[in-house]
């Protein structure tokens, strides 16, 4: 314990009036905060430092003011007290507030790994067999009971859920069981048309060559034909230039006959008039040889009857048709 005064306050200079230092030795105040502490106390309020290490230990200072008749501070009592118990107390209180926290700790784990036993358990017990289940249904295997659900948390609901798949998964595959018996009538009946199809497309087919060999042979006698044609208008035109050559023919000899007739007439007449001359001048002369007739009186001779039958008639007309 000691006391000092203030020497020089500007400069932080004390003068210790009581101690168990040394006469007229400098004695240099360390630590954090002790100064601080200082000023408190010459202001008139107690402070205390922190404990800090010198060459005299590990000390705690705690200083007071000391006031006058006239309520002046006039000097600073301090103490320093031994910290080393202190911090043996501390080191103490710390290691047995690290062996109470690891201790604690230690609890908190056996206490959570208890309670993840409890609760963890059946819900993982739960997911295992939901796994090997979900395993059978992926392997196709909807044949498993539904799974037997006591509890209405998470497990339960799952277990509710997953019945409730495998429920609806039946009535999928069923229906597509009946979909595909369906698909499968119908190919049938769709198989069964399409070779009546090819049925009807190959009689088409037949139907159509001969419709192709019947049009080819009409091309050819129809050409036959026209060719018949042809040949017939080539004749008649030859026949109708023949016909036209004749008519004139015919008109030549028309006129020719015409002619003879009148020649024939007129040979006749010139007959009937010879006897009467001869009966009025006697009877008839001697008979004197006769000269051949020639070839002109003898058409007319011989056209005694074709006069005949000309006699008042118009000449033979032929008109070229």
């Amino acid at each position: 314990m000691y006391t000092f005064v203030p020497i020089d306050e500007s400069r932080g200079r004390f003068g210790v009036v009581t101690s168990d230092l040394p006469a007229g030795e400098e004695y240099h105040f360390q630590g954090t905060g002790l100064q601080e502490a200082w000023r408190m106390a010459l202001q008139g309020m107690p402070a205390a430092g922190e404990i800090f290490a010198d060459e005299y230990g590990a000390v705690k200072s705690a200083v007071a003011p000391i006031f006058d008749e006239d309520g002046r501070v006039a000097a600073v009592a301090g103490v320093d007290v031994d910290a080393g118990f202190v911090l043996a107390m501390l080191g103490t209180l710390q290691r047995a507030i690290t062996l109470a926290g690891v201790l604690v700790l230690l609890l908190w784990l056996a206490v959570a790994f208890v309670v993840a036993r409890l609760m963890v358990g059946p819900v993982a017990a739960a997911l295992n067999r939901y796994g090997e289940l979900v395993d059978r249904v992926a392997q196709g295997d909807l044949t498993m009971e539904a799974v037997e659900v006591r509890t209405d948390d998470e497990v339960g609901r799952l277990g509710r859920a997953f019945n409730q798949a495998v429920a609806n998964l039946r009535d999928l595959v069923r229906a597509v069981a009946g979909s595909a018996d369906a698909v499968a009538s119908a190919s049938s009946a769709l198989s069964g048309a399409a070779e009546q199809s090819a049925g009807g497309a190959q009689s088409a087919a037949g139907a159509i060559q001969q419709v192709a060999y019947g049009t080819g042979v009409q091309a050819t006698e129809a050409d036959a034909a026209r060719q018949r044609i042809q040949q017939l208008d080539a004749a008649i035109q030859q026949i109708a230039r023949g016909a036209r050559h004749s008519a004139a023919e015919i008109q030549k000899a028309s006129v020719m006959l015409a002619d003879m007739a009148t020649a024939v007439d007129r040979v006749a007449e010139e007959g009937a008039a010879g006897p009467a001359a001869l009966a009025s001048a006697g009877g008839p002369p001697a008979a004197q040889p006769q000269p051949a007739p020639s070839p002109a009186q003898a058409a007319a001779v011989g056209g005694n009857g074709v006069n005949g039958r000309l006699n008042g008639k118009r000449p033979l007309e032929v008109t070229q048709g």
